[in-house]
């Protein structure tokens, strides 16, 4: 009697149930089911897949619980078994909660009449067992590549590394670095511990001056001690006389009792930053020589308290170094606050923005314990030392430089009146006289035009003068005066002056006398030099009193051209000779007197006397007048 496919199922079933404790899950289907009941799938598969039954209407559903990396296996493992080969294949599948399983997979086709009737298998879920390669193979690679990374530190690092392979050091090797630093050939035997003939030679290694015997180098210690050798320092020296020095640690190696059977040792180049220690103790040497004689107050503060500071500190401040060493600011030196000073939280501010990288400069009036108040420039820099940031606080005592601004500002002040003054009246007189003719019928203009003409002219001159002299004034002294120098003829350019000063002169009701010797031509600028007669004259006028007479004599003495310039006007203390050629300097008399100046003239009479190689000098006393003499080389000069 032939048993029915359902027979068959009914016998596949009891089978598979009888072996799934075993970890089997079996199935069972035919190519061209023609219902449900010939699909067959154990329970404890249907479990794996998370799906019932139903979900696999035909077999091929199967395929579609592949991972899709795996399916293009399925559907080839498929088309094997229709075509009556057997499989065995490993997978993954996709879970119903999405879950990835690995599966073994081993299937046979069962045939009737030549036909492939059913399709039986037994799958296996080998997931912990993949996932156990996996991890065994992971943990292979990560110690192949840990060890990869050892050995390329060991090649690449700028370190000596020296490792020891037996407890008494006969055999010691070490990396790329140690063979470079020792100047030895790769893989060759470094150790000192051989037979002397066998040692490796050119070097040797130095500890305060004396030579280190191998049983007391620190990898031999180390191994023979199982003793850790920490920051032990040494010299190698070679015989050029060269050396580098090295610091480094040495550990042993144990063997599985505890033992030594080796040690390894590393040692880093120290030799720069032994050469930067050196350069560094020199450099605060000659720091605290600077500190020390700073004309400056210099603090050292970490933020809050000072640490320390300079003789100059203590000097300034009437205070003893344990009044200021470990205190604030507040506490050694009382401050005032006056309308617009800082305040204790400010100034506080101002430190932590140093400590932060951000220099500060600010004023502060400081109160002395004497009572002296004074005023102060601070300057908070940023000082990093090692790890330490501290701040320098730089004090200067600007009350002197204060008083000097301040009179400077009055002294700018007074010029530009002075200068604002001098411009404006040639100017009103020049208005004055251009409106006084435009109120002059037509035909009284043409009489009176040529008198103030003279009026233009001379307020002309004067304002032309004015500005040439401030030019002047503004040139840098390093600079000097650039000038084109010709023969020329310094009668004619001194009584081409006179005439032009003429009018000015009898405004004043005051006289000019020329008294001339033959002179040769001198190198002259021709521009420049007129200027210098202009002023020399204009002052003598100008100081001169009302009916006075203003002396000018041009004679030879020696080598020299001589002019002279002589008033009888107000004079001046002969004090103040020093200042008398500076510029906008005016002497209190010619300020008592009234008398407008920019104090410009005798300065720029100066820069072109020197710039032509001469020499000036002024001779005064108080109502007594004034001479100025001025001496001119001849050199290259034709008699006029």
């Amino acid at each position: 009697m032939v048993s029915s496919p359902q027979d068959d199922l009914q016998s596949f079933r009891h089978f598979t149930d009888l072996l799934e404790p075993l970890g089997l899950f079996f199935y069972r289907w035919s190519p061209s089911p023609s219902s449900m009941d010939q699909i067959f799938f154990s329970p404890k598969l249907l479990s794996l897949t998370g799906y019932p039954l139903d979900h696999f209407p035909e077999p091929s559903v199967w395929l579609t619980l592949l991972h899709p990396e795996d399916r293009v296996l399925g559907e080839e493992n498929a088309r094997k078994l229709k075509e009556g080969i057997a499989c065995i294949s490993e997978y993954r599948i996709i879970t119903k909660d999405g879950a990835v399983r690995w599966i073994r997979d081993a299937a046979r086709p069962l045939q009737e009449g030549g036909k492939v009737a059913w399709i039986e298998g037994a799958i296996q879920d080998i997931t912990a067992l993949r996932e156990a390669e996996q991890a065994m193979q992971r943990s292979e690679e990560r110690e192949k590549a840990r060890a990869e990374e050892l050995d390329a530190i060991l090649e690449s690092v700028p370190v000596a590394i020296l490792i020891a392979h037996d407890r008494s050091c006969l055999q010691m090797t070490g990396n790329r670095f140690t063979y470079e630093q020792l100047h030895l050939i790769q893989g060759s035997n470094v150790s000192l511990s051989t037979p002397v003939d066998k040692r490796p030679s050119g070097f040797r290694l130095m500890k305060d001056g004396r030579e280190l015997p191998p049983d007391q180098l620190p990898v031999q210690t180390a191994a023979q001690t199982g003793v850790e050798v920490r920051s032990y320092e040494y010299d190698i020296v070679f015989p050029d006389g060269t050396a580098r020095t090295l610091l480094g640690n040495a550990s042993p190696l144990l063997d599985a009792a505890g033992q030594p059977r080796g040690a390894v040792g590393s040692f880093v180049d120290i030799t720069e930053e032994k050469r930067a220690e050196e350069a560094l103790r020199a450099s605060e040497t000659r720091y605290r020589a600077l500190f020390e004689a700073a004309n400056d107050a210099i603090f050292l503060m970490d933020g809050n308290r000072f640490l320390d500071c300079n003789e100059r500190a203590l000097q300034m401040y009437g205070c003893e170094y344990s009044e200021i060493i470990g205190h604030t600011p507040a506490e050694f030196s009382p401050e005032r606050q006056p309308d617009g000073n800082l305040s204790q939280d400010g100034a506080a501010g101002k430190i932590r923005a140093a400590l932060a990288g951000n220099p500060q400069v600010f004023e502060w009036q400081h109160l002395r314990p004497d009572g002296v108040l004074f005023d102060a420039e601070i300057s908070l820099n940023l000082i990093q030392t090692g790890e330490k940031r501290l701040v320098q606080a730089i004090v200067r005592d600007v009350t002197e430089r204060r008083e000097l601004e301040r009179i400077m500002e009055k002294a700018r002040a007074d010029f530009l009146f002075a200068v604002s003054h001098e411009l404006k009246t040639p100017l009103l007189v020049m208005s004055a006289a251009q409106e006084t003719l435009r109120a002059l019928p037509s035909g009284v203009r043409t009489e009176r035009f040529v008198e103030l003409e003279e009026v233009w002219q001379r307020n002309l001159l004067r304002l032309r003068q004015i500005i040439e002299n401030l030019v002047d004034s503004q040139r840098p002294k390093h600079m000097g005066m650039k000038l084109v120098r010709a023969p020329a003829d310094l009668i004619a350019i001194v009584r081409h002056t006179i005439e032009e000063l003429t009018p000015y002169a009898s405004s004043l009701r005051v006289k000019i006398d020329l008294q001339a010797e033959p002179l040769p031509l001198l190198p002259l600028d021709t521009e420049a030099f007129p200027r210098l007669a202009q002023n020399l004259l204009t002052n003598a006028v100008k100081f001169s009193k009302p009916g006075g007479m203003v002396r000018v004599s041009l004679q030879q003495e020696g080598e020299n051209a001589l002019l002279q310039v002589e008033d009888e006007g107000v004079g001046f203390d002969p004090k103040v000779l020093p200042l008398i050629f500076e510029p906008f300097y005016r002497s209190p008399e010619a300020v008592k007197a009234g008398i407008q100046g920019t104090g410009l003239g005798l300065y720029v009479a100066r820069l072109i006397t020197e710039a032509h190689g001469g020499s000036i000098e002024l001779d005064s006393e108080p109502g007594k007048g004034c001479r100025v003499t001025v001496r001119l080389p001849l050199s290259d000069s034709q008699e006029v």
